[in-house]
């Protein structure tokens, strides 16, 4: 009876869904078995979510809001689906297949679903707490050696993870009105900063440090909070990790083995490319490019380039048409700010700040990728919740 109760609730309310989402989604590495492998908790509430987003939409009168891109998102599914067929081995990639149309509908949902800025603000602060709460794990259980990795066991996944919290809460700061709350998102920032510097991923620096350059241009007072966070970042690392700078610039200057490794599957990836340049060597399959190509070095690794991953399994036509569904989305918030910069009002300005954490995240990723594939549910729903912000409509002075 309950489990009716609650069912029926949720069918009216589906976005409660979507925190419990992203914390999923932060947090991957809490998983279970299934027939379709190791299932995430994202992956768990998104197969909860989808049925009932479904039924309140046929349920309601009111038209999902969907992006006019939304046609790139279906054709990148039916030419990745022909790329997989046509791979070098098929069946391999069926369940990543699987899992990629549950990520793409997931995105979809959040679109739908976020569309507002009270959801979008809720959104980034779930976001922006699990960073703070993985980079307080990382620090309690770090041994003061070697880079930090925390629950991930992964120091490029949690950079990645933090870096994303931390422009999401950058974001929340001028919205907020309570001092002692202001007080407690400094220190969560202050935080996450120091986690970012102590996992020395380089990708992570280039990303966040570019997206942080954009920030500064757009709120110039911001300089303060980065300041501050840097301040106890650079008061913190040095206790923590022993000869920190020694090893921060000795990973900077590009001379370990990470980077020959790196640069082996990327001309692997480059190889196939040129080997399958329209269908690729089948989605799914890029960690069996050796069966299309000649492989001396790295075979069996992923390509740490999301844009040459996605060229390289599915083809440039693929990596076009997801560029066509991404960079529109991208391309409205910009407009959107352009448009609303006559209001002046506190709620505009509160949005204003909502949009620009939201453009944050996209020149974080737009760069992120370069350097990593990124987990599939968590870049799924960033991309949902850029759509849905890019849905907003302009404000004009009152």
């Amino acid at each position: 009876m309950a489990a009716v109760v609650v069912g029926a609730l949720l069918v009216g309310r589906p976005w409660w869904l979507v925190p419990p989402l992203l914390v999923g989604a932060w947090f991957n590495m809490a998983t279970v078995t299934s027939p379709l492998g190791l299932l995430s908790l994202a992956d768990i509430s998104s197969a909860v979510m989808i049925p009932l987003w479904v039924l309140h939409r046929l349920s309601s009168r009111e038209r999902p809001r969907v992006v006019p891109e939304a046609w790139a998102l279906v054709a990148f599914i039916v030419v990745s689906y022909a790329s997989m067929v046509n791979g070098v081995n098929p069946p391999s990639a069926y369940t990543a297949f699987a899992r990629f149309i549950h990520a793409a509908l997931t995105c979809v949902a959040v679109i739908d679903l976020c569309n507002t800025p009270r959801r979008l603000h809720l959104s980034l602060a779930v976001i922006a707490a699990c960073g703070a709460v993985h980079s307080a794990v990382a620090f309690a259980t770090y041994s003061g050696a070697g880079r930090l990795g925390g629950l991930f066991e992964q120091p490029n996944a949690l950079g990645h993870s933090a870096s994303i919290s931390f422009l999401a809460g950058l974001s929340l700061l001028p919205q907020t009105r309570s001092r002692l709350i202001r007080l407690a998102l400094l220190l969560a920032l202050g935080l996450m900063a120091s986690a970012i510097v102590l996992t020395i991923s380089r990708g992570t620096y280039l990303a966040v440090g570019l997206a942080l350059a954009w920030w500064l241009r757009k709120n110039r007072r911001a300089v303060i909070v980065l300041v501050l966070s840097g301040s106890l970042a650079a008061t913190t690392v040095p206790r923590l990790l022993v000869n920190a700078e020694t090893q921060i610039a000795g990973r900077l200057e590009m001379n370990d083995d990470s980077v020959e490794h790196r640069w082996a599957t990327v001309l692997n990836g480059l190889n196939a490319l040129a080997a399958h340049p329209f269908m690729g060597v089948g989605f799914g399959q890029f960690r069996e490019l050796n069966r299309a190509v000649e492989v001396t070095r790295q075979a069996g690794r992923s390509a740490h380039n999301f844009y040459l991953s996605v060229a390289a399994s599915s083809g440039i036509p693929a990596l076009a048409l997801f560029l066509a569904f991404v960079y529109p989305m991208v391309r409205r918030l910009w407009r959107w700010q352009r448009a609303s910069e006559a209001a002046q009002d506190t709620v505009s300005r509160d949005i204003s700040a909502l949009v620009a954490g939201i453009q944050a995240i996209a020149i974080y990723l737009a760069f992120a990728f370069l350097t990593k594939g990124g987990d599939r549910m968590t870049v799924w729903c960033l991309l949902g919740l850029i759509g849905a912000a890019s849905l907003l409509p302009a404000r004009r002075p009152a």
